[in-house]
Order: C-alpha cells, then sequence, then structure tokens
C-alpha cells in the first residue's frame, strides 16, 4: 500500500523512486532515516512526510537551509499539504511528488449513501469501486460501518470477489464474498468495523484495503486504500484492602486501557480530617499493567479526647494527561482519641476532687483571718465592720487583669497567581499579584514555597506595585512539576501576622520517542558521552531544547527525571506544540554529535 510516490534528482541525474508506505517517512543525509540523500546540503534529519487525515503532508524539521514547496519555502515545524506534482527543494536536491497509480477523485452518488465518498477505477479494469471515506474515530467495542459500491464497467457479465486485509480479519465483516454484475449493473457491499475492547487494541490509524477481482482473471483487480482510525480509551481499575497496622492499606492499580498512562495518587476527604503518605505517589502503567502502592493514613489533628469516629475517604487516582481525568476508590479509616479512655474516663472525677479542695482551702483561710470576709461581698458596696477595723496589711490580688488581644493594622484582601497552569520546560511566566489593605503599615513580607519553604525573592518596587513575574522555567527548575503552592506573608507595626496561599498547578506536555531512539545524556566526567538506544521508548516530558532548536532535554515521565538530550527529529508532541515553545537549556552534552 503507497500512500504517494517521489522522484527525487540531484545534480541532473536521478537518484531514483520511492514509494510512501509508512505513516511517518524521514529523510534526510544521516543513515537511519527512511531516505538517506548522500549530499552535505542537506541536514542529517532534515524534513519528514506524515500521512494523516487523507493527505501527505511535509514537516520540515527546524533546518537552516529550509525546504521548498514550488519554489515557497514552507514553515519549519508545521504540516504543509502536498498535492499531485508539487516539487519539492532540499538543498541540491529535488523531489517530485506523485499521487498512487491508481487514482481517486471525490464525486457525488446517490443521496441513500454517505454524503463524501471516493472513486477507485484504473482504465484497465472494467469496473469501479466508490467507497465511503471515513468520518470519525471508531471507538474500541463500538462499530462503524462503511459503504462500498461495485460498478460493472464492461461489456460482459463478471463476477467479482471482494477480499479485505491491512486489518484483523476478525474485526472486519462484510455482507457479500462475491457479487455477479451485468453491464453497467452496481450493488452496493457493507463493511462492518467492529475492534474490540481490550488492551490488545492498539489506537492509531490502520490502513483498510479492499480488494475487488475479477473471479475468472485473478490479474484484474482494484484495490481501495482507507484510513481507519482506532481511538484509545482509559481504563483503571484499583483494589485497597486494610493491612494489619491501623491505617495501613495496601492499593492495587490496574491500567484496563489500550494506551500507556502516567497517573498521581491522591487522598480526598471533605472535611480535611486526614493526612496520607504514598510509598509511590506516581505511577507510569503500560496497557494491563498492575502496581502495588501502600498507603499510610493518619489523623491531621490530634483530639486528646472523645469516641471514636469512622470517616470515609476516596483514594483518587488522577491522569497526568491534559485529559485530567479522576478515578476515585472510596475506602475507611477510624480516627482514635489520642489519650486513653480511662484517662478520659478519670478526668470528671479529679475534676470535681480539685474543686472541692480549693472550696475547702478558701474556707480555711476565711476562718484564720488571712482572707477577709470583704473578698466575698460584691464590688461598690461597703461593710460596716470594716470602717472600726484596721485595713489589712495584705490583700491577695485574685482577680487577673484582662489581656488586650491587639487589631491588626495591615491584611490580604486578595493574592493569586496566574496562570493557574502552565506546562513544564515551556517558555512563559508565572505572575503573581496582590492587593493589601494599608500597605504603608506593612513593616515585613515574605513568599514562600508552601512545599520546600523557600522564599521567592520580592524587591521593594516589586512590592510597591503589588506584582511579581516569575519565568516559568525557574520555578520549574526549583520545585519540579507538580502542584505548586505560594503563601504570602505580611506584618505590621504591630507584628501581627497575616497569611493567603495560591498555586500554580505545573504539568508536563506528554511526548513520545520514535523507535530505536538515541539518547545522549549528559556526561558526569570530560569523556566521551555515548549514546543509548532504547528499542522501547517510554512517554517523555521536554524541559527544554538547545538555542539553535536542533536538541531536546527529555525527561522520564514515570521516574520524574531527566534522561538526556535527543535530536528533534525523534520526539513527537503534540501538534500545538513546536520547539519554539520550550525554554532554551543552556548546559548541553559535551562533544554532541551535529544534527
Amino acid at each position: 500500500m503507497a500512500f504517494g510516490k517521489l522522484t527525487i534528482l540531484g545534480e541532473g541525474s536521478a537518484f531514483g523512486e520511492v514509494e510512501l508506505t509508512k505513516p511517518t517517512t524521514s529523510i534526510g543525509r544521516q543513515p537511519g532515516n527512511d531516505i538517506v540523500l548522500n549530499t552535505s546540503a542537506v541536514s542529517r534529519y532534515h524534513a519528514q512526510f506524515d500521512v494523516a487525515e487523507g493527505n501527505v503532508f511535509l514537516v520540515d524539521l527546524g533546518t537552516v537551509n529550509g525546504t521548498f514547496v514550488n519554489d515557497r519555502q514552507i514553515e519549519p515545524n508545521s504540516r504543509h499539504p502536498l498535492t499531485d506534482g508539487d516539487v519539492i527543494m532540499m538543498g541540491d536536491v529535488q523531489l517530485i511528488f506523485h499521487i498512487p497509480t491508481t487514482h481517486f477523485r471525490s464525486i457525488d452518488i446517490e443521496a441513500s449513501l454517505a454524503p463524501s465518498m471516493t472513486v477507485f477505477e484504473d482504465p484497465r479494469v472494467p469496473m469501479s469501486l466508490v467507497v465511503d471515506d471515513p468520518q470519525q474515530p471508531v471507538a474500541p467495542g463500538s462499530h462503524a460501518q462503511l459503504v462500498m459500491v461495485i460498478q460493472n464497467r464492461g461489456k460482459d457479465d463478471y463476477v467479482f470477489t471482494v477480499e479485505t486485509g491491512g486489518m484483523d480479519s476478525e474485526w472486519v465483516k462484510s455482507n457479500r464474498r462475491e457479487v455477479h454484475l451485468e453491464p453497467n449493473e452496481q450493488t452496493e457491499v457493507m463493511f462492518s468495523i467492529r475492534p474490540p475492547r481490550n488492551i490488545t487494541t492498539r489506537p492509531g490509524l490502520y490502513p483498510l484495503t479492499i480488494r475487488v477481482t475479477i473471479k475468472s482473471d485473478p490479474g484484474q483487480y482494484i484495490e481501495a486504500t482507507r484510513e481507519i482510525e482506532i481511538a484509545g480509551f482509559a481504563g483503571i481499575a484499583m483494589a485497597a484492602h486494610e493491612g494489619k497496622r491501623a491505617g495501613h492499606y495496601h492499593l492495587a492499580i490496574q491500567n484496563q486501557g489500550n494506551m500507556s498512562i502516567g497517573l498521581c495518587l491522591e487522598g480526598y476527604q471533605r472535611e480535611k480530617l486526614l493526612h496520607y503518605k504514598f510509598s509511590s505517589s506516581r505511577l507510569h502503567l503500560e496497557p494491563g499493567q498492575t502496581a502495588q502502592v501502600e498507603l499510610g493514613v493518619r489523623s491531621a489533628k490530634r483530639r486528646p479526647f472523645g469516641r471514636a469516629r469512622q470517616v470515609n475517604f476516596a483514594i483518587v487516582a488522577r491522569s497526568l494527561d491534559k485529559a485530567g481525568y479522576q478515578a476515585p476508590l472510596l475506602a475507611r479509616y477510624t480516627i482514635m482519641p489520642s489519650w486513653p479512655a480511662w484517662l478520659a474516663g478519670l478526668s470528671l472525677p479529679l475534676i470535681l476532687v480539685g474543686g472541692l479542695a480549693t472550696l475547702i482551702l478558701i474556707a480555711g483561710l476565711i476562718f484564720t483571718g488571712v482572707l477577709p470576709l470583704a473578698f466575698l461581698e460584691p464590688a461598690g458596696t461597703e461593710s460596716a465592720a470594716l470602717t472600726v477595723t484596721t485595713t489589712p496589711t495584705w490583700t491577695p490580688a485574685l482577680i487577673p487583669s484582662p489581656t488586650v488581644i491587639p487589631t491588626p493594622v495591615v491584611s490580604i484582601i486578595e493574592f493569586r497567581a496566574q496562570p493557574a497552569e502552565a506546562g513544564f520546560g515551556m517558555i512563559g511566566n508565572v505572575v503573581f499579584s496582590w492587593q493589601v489593605e494599608s500597605p504603608s503599615d506593612v513593616a515585613e513580607y515574605a513568599l514562600l514555597s508552601s512545599i520546600t519553604g523557600q522564599e521567592l525573592p520580592i524587591a521593594p518596587e516589586n512590592w510597591s506595585t503589588g506584582r511579581l513575574v516569575v519565568p516559568l522555567g525557574w520555578l520549574v527548575s526549583e520545585f519540579g512539576w507538580d502542584r505548586h503552592e505560594y503563601t504570602l506573608t505580611i506584618a505590621g507595626t504591630d507584628h501581627v501576622e497575616r497569611s493567603s496561599t495560591t498555586a500554580v498547578a505545573i504539568r508536563p506536555v506528554i511526548c513520545t520517542l520514535g523507535d530505536n531512539a538515541e539518547i545522549f545524556p549528559l556526561p558526569a566526567t570530560d569523556a566521551k558521552p555515548t549514546s543509548v538506544v532504547l528499542v522501547e521508548p517510554p512517554q517523555i516530558a521536554v524541559g527544554g531544547r538547545t538555542s539553535d532548536g536542533q536538541w531536546l532535554q527529555v525527561w522520564s515521565i514515570a521516574e520524574h527525571q531527566e534522561l538526556g538530550w535527543v535530536p528533534v527529529s525523534q520526539v513527537s508532541c503534540p501538534s500545538a506544540v513546536t520547539v519554539e515553545n520550550f525554554v532554551i537549556v543552556e548546559a548541553i552534552p559535551v562533544m554532541m554529535p551535529e544534527p
């Protein structure tokens, strides 16, 4: 199956013809590309041809000399659609793009069929095929239908056989395997596509081929190719059971979807009565993979007395992709008083005994004359006995003076961070802004990370404007990717503190490495670094790029640590993300090979 063909010319001679048979075809002078051009005018990893949505796209990989289509330079790192006969220039090499020999064109057909169809025909074969264009991805477990119309364009009766390929035969069923048609007669054949909903059904584009052959002459056939997109689906299963120790739980988490996923484990309880500690709060699971995690739960606040209380809480597995879906699992924890029950039962008798002893002591002091009876009289009254007796030389001050609680002279009206969510390794800033009542009376102020306790410097000019701009790259280098919480604390001349907290969620942009990707780590010594080839590359996050945009610093999503440096051509990120979106990281490998 060919999506297109290239005629390659250079220095007046033809290099040859190459068919595009893969969803992505790389081209450059570096051995290992799908198409190798042995000329110094072409970059090592110059461009790639992508097949998607029924079209062939050309992508320039940020080369110095650029790539030209019909004498116009295309934009780097973006898809440029190709049409039949387009002339492509890469350095001193010329390429001419052709669509496959079996041509197709859009036509209008009967209203009873789907509104978007394609004709496949060959002047050497006395028939034509009209096939549906797939409209949307097929979700595993559901089904989609394609309609094909076969028309006999010959002068004789023919029996036509219908065969399919390119997908699992159990996924594709047709209602007819043979049809008999008279001249100019046509008929419909229905295809039902039903991929199973299990972990072995991998998402992506599948080339469904339909071959219709004249039964009496197998050499005469027409083959139609349609791209069927199988969608990915997510599925998480969790189970938990309590361990032998109170507050100890054993968790089992399984990926029941058909895509690899990164997960973050969290605990949730509405009243925030509990504290959670996972043995591993971040997981990366391949389809069907199961992970075992230990969870410790304890009360967030101590209660000396009271009854035991059972509270429900949720163990939440949250995906680390943009969807951010959550899978909760309900569990139960018993909050016990921190003091034993016998001590709580003994406290009431002790209080009663202490009160009775105090009364006996006061009565004894009055009886011996140490305390006058005036001590028991209400304030503002005078006793006749006191006018004829000598005032005691000592009067105990038994009534305490009230404590004055000062009113804070400053307060925080508003404190927030924008944006509330940012991408790891991306160019940008986080802006902290605040509004304070009576700012001139603020004597002390500080902005701290609630996670590490590290202080973010606020200059006087920042304080006067109520605004602090911090590069996103600095926050990531200091605190990594996760939910970051920051606390603003102020105090006035009365030294009474007021605080407010805001948060910034920093999420990695999930990218993938190509097959047999080479990673060049930063050397620990002055020795020349050696590359590492990953046969099954993991999902990665990009932490930055070199200033020339040829290399990317990649991080492991599962391990949450840097892997090394990879050429741009070996990394695939979401279409909305380009190399220019990533920050420039100055630290690059010693003696890194030329891209």
